[in-house]
């Protein structure tokens, strides 16, 4: 993860990850007027996939 501040409390965050498999780079184009010292997580519900845990015997 990057997190590189390009402005008086303006912060961009990019996220790399590599595996053996794949590769991916998450940019943030638009950046955030934000708090240094504090954060949010927002969950949108839609995202998320229901699932049930089933135990074999």
């Amino acid at each position: 993860m990057i997190i590189a501040e390009t402005g008086k409390d303006t912060y961009k965050k990019h996220l790399v990850n590599m595996t053996d498999w794949n590769m991916y780079v998450v940019e943030d184009l638009e950046g955030a007027d934000v708090n240094k010292y504090k954060y949010e997580v927002n969950y949108m519900p839609e995202s998320i996939i229901p699932w049930d845990i089933v135990q074999k015997k």
